[in-house]
């Protein structure tokens, strides 16, 4: 419940030219605790209106000099005054005039002779109306602020993530071309009569720095991606062609996972896109589909095209699935699902998210759709381009 107490003092506006319907209105809603005034003309109540702003105004249609219709119409089309109620006081019943004034922005209708109960009524119901407006009006500005705030924050934190993640990564590379250029060096100075084992722990500390700095290079990639620094340069590109190379960097994950990958027949599409940045998207497609796939299990890939002049590129794998709960926050940086961890997959939950980045910076879209226990189709899907010799493919 409004709290009538909130419109005691509300500034009350009557203008009428009759002196008796003056201090009849003026009688009826003085015990009221209104700030009242009257006026009896057209020009005075728009000169009081746009000096004092009154909370509601009681305007008889028949003045000397401006009409009530007309002086409601100038009311709302100051943007200072639009908001103030008007009621309409008249004698006059007929539905057209009813109309008329409602057409000219008032916001109720009573008619002469007043009923003290029922002027009294609809007085309050107006200002609790404008109260209940200007408090909406408080509360969605205060909401407003907040929520930019919110948003400067959050920007804020992103950028110092961002900034953080891009320094470290460059720190950490530093010490780590000295590990693996050492680990190096130390392989050719193996003896070949040294046993085995001392070479294998060389392909351990190699293999892990690799991977190291591989997932350096992602953490890198992504924040120079998400913040525009990195420019790619579109082009037309054989989709075939990209399959075949990204196959080929992955032949032997698959192979010691016991996947098999498929490929559909030949598509002789081309897209507008980037040829290194479209393969790294599908490496990755195939990769997450060959790890977080099932012994023995496959890897389909399918191309097809719309009618829309649209190239979808699809990985479908027969591994684990994805959740519905999972599904809304797999593009999310480092974002790892809890079959990964509990299974001991590698990797750090950046990929997926500099896929995304990637896909949208070719002006493309990226899907998926999943099942638990059946597996998940990834997709993207990218503007087709006219073919091109693209027998040499530039890697920009």
């Amino acid at each position: 419940m409004l709290d009538l107490e909130k419109q005691k003092n509300m500034k009350i506006l009557i203008v009428d030219d009759q002196f008796d319907n003056l201090k009849v209105l003026y009688s009826m809603l003085e015990n009221e605790g209104y700030d009242l005034s009257i006026v009896k003309t057209g020009k005075q109540a728009l000169v009081h209106i746009s000096q004092h702003l009154p909370d509601l105004v009681l305007l008889d249609i028949i003045l000397p000099d401006i009409d009530g219709y007309e002086i409601c119409q100038r009311v709302k089309k100051d943007k200072a005054t639009k908001d103030i109620p008007i009621i309409f006081l008249t004698a006059k019943r007929d539905i057209e005039d009813v109309i008329k004034g409602f057409g000219s922005g008032a916001v109720d209708y009573i008619t002469k002779p007043f009923a003290q109960a029922e002027l009294i009524a609809r007085v309050k119901n107006h200002l609790t109306i404008k109260i209940l407006h200007e408090e909406l009006e408080q509360r969605v500005e205060q909401r407003t602020e907040a929520l930019l705030m919110a948003k400067e924050l959050a920007e804020s934190a992103s950028q110092a993530k961002s900034m953080f993640l891009s320094r470290m990564s460059h720190e950490l590379r530093t010490p780590l071309n000295a590990i693996l250029g050492f680990a190096q060096l130390q392989q050719l100075a193996i003896p070949e009569n040294d046993p085995d084992e001392y070479k294998e722990m060389s392909d351990h500390i190699l293999e892990a720095g690799q991977h190291l700095l591989m997932m350096i290079s992602d953490i890198l990639s992504m924040v120079d991606s998400d913040q525009g620094k990195e420019k790619i340069t579109l082009t037309s590109c054989s989709i075939d062609q990209i399959i075949k190379q990204s196959i080929v960097l992955v032949e032997k994950l698959g192979y010691d996972g016991n996947v098999t990958i498929i490929i559909n027949k030949p598509s002789k599409l081309y897209v507008q896109a980037n040829h290194r940045r479209l393969k790294q998207v599908l490496v990755n497609f195939l990769s997450n589909a060959i790890k977080y796939n099932h012994q023995g299990g496959t890897v389909t890939v399918n191309v097809f095209s719309d009618a829309d002049n649209e190239v979808t590129v699809s990985v479908e794998d027969t591994g684990w699935g994805i959740s519905n709960e999972d599904l809304g926050v797999i593009f999310e940086p480092f974002y790892r699902l809890a079959s990964a961890e509990k299974k001991e997959v590698k990797g750090t939950g950046i990929g997926l998210a500099l896929t995304k980045i990637l896909v949208q910076q070719m002006y493309g879209c990226i899907d998926v759709n999943s099942e638990v226990g059946k597996g998940s189709t990834f997709s993207c899907t990218l503007p087709k381009a006219m073919p091109v010799d693209d027998s040499e493919p530039s890697e920009q």
